[in-house]
């Protein structure tokens, strides 16, 4: 993905004040302690956010004779997904499970509700964690408290969401069995790589693309053995934590979570840093990334190439679908469109395969000494 690269924030279309209402009776509903409830203005988050609707907002209740004021996030479905199997009742299972691991700060979750005449679509609601996300736009590499902090502060930021990442794959894969795909069989890895086969074919619609053909049947014939079955984040990214004081305050975002297995996670989060390593002292390189990760674990990272030409497969394939909603919804022109399909990450495929580049040469890859 090239470092100019503008993802589009989900766009809000509908009457906050009326959400308002419909919420305050639904907290209402589920939170029965709560004496004089009240739900101050909706909002919206800003720098982030591509798949899901957000509602932001604060509520304040008596109880025991003080009053307590808490925010909320409200996390929306969507008519228009960019994922194929878009379901936000397994995001809130994930906030379920994982509230009570220790060493994992996740929000708190509140409820779920599968009605969609309730607020348009089904949603569920968790507790708010008040502090700083890295934005996607502009990229934190560009402008935001990351890019303004000092080489020290960055470094504490990184070394710690590195930690968490640690924590999180050290999570029994028992308790997040409900993301097994049995219908797609094998491991958990497996399951993955045919989900996105399937994804694929569903985002691309009619077109055809020699290197995604190409990158496919590499990925299947090198299938890594044993294939894992345990715990993938998905979206690994510091831009999906909340950091205080540049420590970790939460781990958001279950979009794509799956038991592909931890080295899923180290080769998205090397893919979606962008080079951050280069342009910001402090943040840590790929190969600095895998040392501190294999400390913490007190595993051996095993095949981190073939994890890096799935995430550029994931990637491609998702850009696919995106770029369709952007030329639909307008927001980009044919040309840029057809230019879109030809380079960043699907050229990143190329690439680490050694296939011909399908378009002009607009990226380039890590390189790690050790992997």
């Amino acid at each position: 993905m090239p470092r100019d690269y503008v993802a589009p924030l989900k766009q809000h279309h509908r009457d906050f004040e009326a959400a308002r209402r419909v919420l305050l009776e639904w907290m209402a509903a589920r939170l029965p302690q709560a004496g004089e409830l009240r739900i101050g203005p909706i909002q919206t988050p800003t720098g982030t956010g591509v798949a899901n609707e957000t509602l932001l907002f604060d509520a304040s209740w008596a109880e025991g004779g003080t009053r307590v004021d808490t925010g909320f996030a409200a996390r929306l479905g969507t008519t228009d997904p960019l994922w194929m199997d878009h379901d936000v009742s397994r995001q809130y299972q994930m906030y379920q499970v994982l509230a009570d691991v220790p060493g994992l700060p996740i929000p708190q979750p509140v409820g779920y509700e599968a009605d969609p005449g309730v607020l348009g679509t089904p949603f569920f609601v968790a507790q708010r964690i008040e502090g700083q996300v890295p934005p996607d736009r502009p990229h934190f590499t560009k402008d935001g408290f990351v890019a303004q902090a000092t080489p020290r502060q960055r470094r504490d930021m990184w070394e710690d969401a590195v930690r968490h990442l640690a924590r999180l794959h050290r999570v029994d894969s028992g308790r997040v069995r409900f993301l097994e795909r049995p219908e797609l069989g094998g491991s958990g890895l497996e399951q993955e790589l045919r989900h996105f086969r399937n994804y694929f074919d569903w985002a691309r619609g009619k077109r055809e693309d020699e290197t995604m053909e190409r990158g496919w049947e590499w990925l299947e014939a090198n299938l890594p053995a044993p294939a894992p079955t345990s715990l993938s984040w998905g979206d690994a990214r510091i831009g999906n934590m909340i950091f205080h004081d540049f420590r970790v305050r939460a781990i958001l975002d279950w979009d794509q979570v799956s038991l592909a297995g931890p080295e899923a996670d180290l080769a998205w989060w090397i893919q979606m840093d962008r080079f951050a390593w280069e342009l910001l002292p402090g943040i840590g390189s790929p190969d600095e990334l895998i040392e501190l990760w294999e400390a913490e674990t007190g595993w051996q990272v095993q095949n981190l190439h073939w994890h890096r030409v799935f995430t550029a497969f994931r990637l491609a394939a998702v850009m696919f679908k995106l770029h369709a909603q952007m030329h639909a919804q307008g927001l980009e022109g044919k040309a840029t469109y057809e230019l879109a399909l030809k380079t960043g990450s699907i050229e990143q495929l190329a690439i680490l395969l050694g296939l011909p580049l399908p378009g002009p040469s607009t990226t380039r890859v890590a390189r790690l000494l050790r992997h």
